[in-house]
Order: C-alpha cells, then sequence, then structure tokens
C-alpha cells in the first residue's frame, strides 16, 4: 500500500505521534472510522461494509480517494438508472451513505498528509544524519 490508500482497521488504530498532528488531526471528524467500523460488527454486515454504500469492503481492503470516486459514480449511475429512492428510507440510507463516504474522503486525505509530513521529517533526519557521517568520515 502506498501512503494514499490505507484500510479502515489501519485508521481505526491510527494516532497522531505529536502536537503538529494532533493539530492537522482536529479538522476532521475521525470518529466516522468507528461508526464505519462499528457496522461490521453487525449480524448482517459479517465483517465487512459499504464503501459510499456500492461498494462491498472488507476492513483489511485499502480504501484509497480514486477508490471513492468509483463509489460515488456507481451511487450516482444507479441513481440515475432507479429515479431515485423509492421512498423516504431510502434517501435517508443514501444520504447517510453520501454523508460518511464524504467524511471518510475527508479521514483519508488527513491521513495523506500526516503520512506525508511524517516521511518529510523522516527524510530531513535521514538527511542531515547521512550528511554528518560524511563529514566525519573526513575528519
Amino acid at each position: 500500500m502506498s501512503i494514499h490508500e490505507v484500510s479502515l482497521l489501519e485508521l481505526l488504530k491510527f494516532n497522531a505521534k505529536n502536537d503538529t498532528e494532533t493539530n492537522i488531526m482536529t479538522n476532521v471528524e475521525w470518529n466516522i472510522v468507528r461508526d464505519i467500523f462499528d457496522k461490521t460488527n453487525t449480524k448482517w454486515a459479517k465483517g465487512h461494509y459499504w464503501l459510499g454504500g456500492q461498494i462491498k469492503m472488507n476492513v483489511n481492503d485499502p480504501i484509497s480517494l480514486e477508490k471513492t470516486q468509483q463509489a460515488k459514480i456507481i451511487g450516482d449511475k444507479r441513481f440515475i438508472e432507479l429515479g431515485g429512492p423509492a421512498n423516504s428510507f431510502e434517501m435517508a440510507s443514501i444520504n447517510t451513505s453520501r454523508r460518511e463516504l464524504h467524511l471518510l474522503e475527508q479521514v483519508i486525505d488527513n491521513y495523506t498528509q500526516i503520512m506525508k509530513y511524517r516521511m518529510k521529517n523522516l527524510l530531513l533526519h535521514k538527511t542531515i544524519s547521512d550528511i554528518a557521517n560524511h563529514i566525519l568520515e573526513y575528519l
């Protein structure tokens, strides 16, 4: 997996490592991850969830912004093909799925920002360390 994709289970376990990461995470509703995960524990879900109400996913399957776009496209296409919801309960379900997908996209984007931040700091530290070692070799 790349930093642009992450599983629901990894998101559930993800924690900030410092104040900067905590500040980045406070801009997004991370509780949506727990909400979606909790649904996988229901008797009818059998460990799965439906990304955007459209794509059946396992908690270990990688999620990316591209995958969420696919779910949106499928949902929009089905909405048009079926002529919209049959009743208000179905519309409520569609709206819930859309909202969850939107929030999950924000979490994935947030996760990606934090992982880039971590990689940048790792590379910066490694680069300084490497330079210091090369200088010490010449002394």
